[in-house]
């Protein structure tokens, strides 16, 4: 490996290698060549249906829990750039994932955090804790009242402020698009 590799890189190939092992557990003993668009499709229902490998059920800690749309494509994405290296290389002729539709994904997750964290949180950012440092417990507290992101806070402006409405405008979100956030009493105070 060159200088240029990063950990990440290998990190992301090994997840890749993983993903492929566990196609190729899937499809068995037939050849590259022979594999057809519906034999990607049954794979895509096949890995939908399994548990994704040590995650466990958030509702059912004795179980794991059903793999995601996102994860599932992951795995159809790498598949898809094998065949596209193997078709490249002249070992296949054509690419059976290509005209594969990947599933849709639902990127939003809720999580809240509980009091305890929260405390924990506040109490390691009090400035006497860490030797006069900028007092940061402002700035997550408003995170912690809006859900912003970091960069989203650190981009507002004092005119995206509804003080009357008690809202803030994201001129422009991770997602590319407006955005108004709710400001409850605390976030207010903060502000």
């Amino acid at each position: 490996m060159g200088p240029t590799t990063s950990p990440l890189g290998r990190a992301a190939r090994g997840q890749a290698k993983t993903r492929l092992d566990e196609v190729a557990s899937i499809l068995g003993d037939i050849q590259a060549k022979n594999i057809t668009p519906q034999d990607i499709e049954r794979l895509k229902v096949r890995l939908s249906a399994t548990p994704a490998r040590g995650r466990k059920d958030p509702d059912d800690p004795e179980k794991e829990r059903p793999r995601t749309p996102a994860s599932v494509n992951r795995y159809l994405q790498d598949l898809r750039a094998a065949f596209n290296l193997a078709r490249r290389n002249g070992k296949v002729e054509k690419n059976p994932v290509a005209d594969t539709r990947l599933l849709r994904e639902n990127n939003k997750r809720i999580r809240e955090i509980t009091d305890a964290e929260e405390k924990a949180l506040l109490t390691a950012l009090d400035p006497a804790r860490r030797r006069g440092r900028t007092d940061l417990r402002p700035m997550v507290g408003l995170l912690l009242e809006t859900g912003l992101r970091r960069e989203e806070a650190c981009a507002m402006r004092w005119a995206d402020v509804d003080w009357a409405g008690g809202f803030l405008t994201l001129p422009e979100t991770k997602a590319g698009e407006k955005q108004h956030v709710p400001l409850n009493a605390k976030a207010l105070a903060i502000l």
